[in-house]
Order: structure tokens, then sequence, then C-alpha cells
């Protein structure tokens, strides 16, 4: 088991949601297409569900599902109220209508192949990073990619991807035959 595994299974995935988190909450809300609320939405790495739930309020999805790697946090998330279930990303996708992934990329074996499967199973994608810096990010487990490498990436594996940089994060918006170019 992987270091992050375990304090995630001791302590859950957010020991605290920070200010910064709330704010980029707040950013999400303020940069979110109208078109991405009130679908069926899935979260995509939900941990213990405390983020989910801030994301419902934020999205007001028509169902929302979650799924995670790890059954301690599936069984919070559940706790929660969240409809979850244990899925390894790094090995299979769910489908529907609206992908949510917030600070997951970072944790994966192989991000490129996770979000190609994401494109090919959902109609539209919200995608939150965090930026790798020259300081690690206070404790961020993972391996953050920089402003650069996730640029590159979402726009290899989510071509026509609104991204939006705010603080210490990249926010993408994509949405399949929605052919805006990556600013």
């Amino acid at each position: 088991m992987r270091v992050d595994q375990i304090v995630y299974t001791l302590f859950g995935n957010n020991l605290v949601i920070g200010p910064h988190i709330l704010d980029q909450i707040e950013r999400l809300r303020l940069l979110l297409p109208e078109r991405f609320r009130r679908c069926r939405m899935d979260d995509l790495g939900c941990g213990d569900g405390s983020l989910t739930v801030l994301l419902e309020d934020v999205f007001q999805p028509v169902r929302l599902r979650g799924y995670d790697v790890n059954r301690a946090l599936v069984r919070r998330a559940r706790g929660r109220g969240i409809q979850a279930e244990v899925l390894d990303l790094n090995r299979r996708m769910p489908d529907g209508d609206l992908a949510v992934m917030w600070g997951v990329l970072h944790h994966l074996e192989d991000p490129k192949g996770c979000l190609d499967r994401m494109r090919r199973s959902y109609a539209r994608a919200v995608v939150r990073e965090p930026v790798r810096n020259h300081l690690p990010p206070p404790l961020e487990l993972g391996t953050p990619l920089s402003g650069d490498e996730l640029r590159e990436l979402l726009g290899e594996s989510l071509s026509g991807s609104e991204v939006h940089i705010f603080q210490d994060c990249v926010f993408a918006f994509w949405e399949a035959g929605f052919g805006g170019e990556t600013n």
C-alpha cells in the first residue's frame, strides 16, 4: 500500500478543507458554464465525500455518483449520503454525462490514459488539478505536474478544453464536440 493510501485510509482525503480550497470552489462557481449544471454527475476520485458535497452545491446535479479506489473512503462517502462505489480509475472508467475530477490526476499511474478513457466515456468533464511550483504544496500527496505539463496533458487528451489557472491550481472544462481553443 502506498503512503497516500495509508494516510487517506486513516484520516480521509481532506484533513481540513481550508480557505484555499473554499476559494477554489467559489472560483469554480464563477467559471462553470451553465450547461455543466444540472447534469448526471460522477465525482471520479470522490474520496471521503467531504469535497463532493461542496461540489454538489456548485453543480446542482440531477444525479450524483462517486467513485474512489479506497474502500474506507467509499464507506465514509456513503455515510455522507453519496452513492459511492469502489473503482480503480487506472483500470476502468464508468460512463455518463458529466465527469468531475478534483485533484486526482497526480495520484494516478497513467493520467493521460485516464483522461483518454474519460473523454471516450463522458459528454462533459471538469478537471481541477494542483499546480507544482518550486515548493511542494503543503500536505499534497501524489506527484503534481507543473502548469506547462498540465496544459500539455489536457491539450493532448481533452482537446478544445477551456483552461483557467487560479492560484495554485488549473481548472479545465471539456465538452464533446465543443471546439474551443485551450487558452
